[in-house]
Parts: structure tokens; C-alpha cells; sequence
């Protein structure tokens, strides 16, 4: 029998950084879990999404509060348990929430290459 709680777990380090309302800078380091296969779906729906907005040319609203809370739900999802709160996603402009998707999808596509 394969017992699938062998497996090692592996974590994505990601470093965050915020200011709070009185301008101190807050950084923290989460190690993120791959994702489950929902929360996968889901990311690559707003993905699909969000390419259907730019070729339609609508509004990117909806798409970019979906980006925000799919962020926050990988973000969230880590080896400490900790809860990222808004601020820290908040504070990512859009060519860091691009990076962070990349950087997170490479990961992912690396470790399945790799040998269990």
C-alpha cells in the first residue's frame, strides 16, 4: 500500500514587506505549500479570465479583485499556518503579483519534475 502522507512536503519561501498606517515597514517570510488542485483551477480560471477581459477589452476590475484574493489564498496557505493579512497584498503592485505567479508556477512545474 503507498501511503500518500510519506511524501515530503515542500515550501516556496516567499518574502513579503508592507508599510503600516505610520509608515514602518513590516517584512515577513511565509513558506508557501503547493497548492491543491481546486485552488489550482482556480488560478489558471482567472487566469483564463483575465485574458478574456484584455481581448474583449471590458473592465479589469473584477479580474484584479480575483487576483487579490487568489494571491492572498496561495499566500495563505503555508507552513506556519499564518493568515496574511490584506496589507501585505495590498502593497504589491501589479508587476509583482505577475512576478510572484511566474515565480510560483516555475516552482510548481519544477517539483513535479523532480523525483518523490
Amino acid at each position: 500500500m503507498y501511503d500518500i502522507t510519506c511524501v515530503p512536503k515542500r515550501y516556496f519561501p516567499v518574502k513579503l514587506t508592507a508599510k503600516d498606517g505610520g509608515g514602518k515597514l513590516h517584512t515577513t517570510v511565509v513558506e508557501v505549500e503547493p497548492p491543491r488542485l481546486r485552488t489550482l483551477r482556480e488560478m489558471f480560471d482567472i487566469v483564463e479570465h483575465s485574458q478574456n477581459v484584455q481581448d474583449n477589452g471590458s473592465p479589469a476590475k473584477n479580474v484584479i479583485a480575483e487576483l487579490r484574493d487568489a494571491i492572498r489564498k496561495m499566500l495563505s496557505k503555508n507552513k506556519a499556518g499564518y493568515k496574511v493579512p490584506d496589507e501585505y497584498v495590498e502593497a504589491m503592485d501589479i508587476d509583482q503579483m505577475e512576478g510572484l505567479f511566474t515565480a510560483y508556477f516555475s516552482w510548481i512545474a519544477e517539483t513535479k519534475k523532480e523525483k518523490n
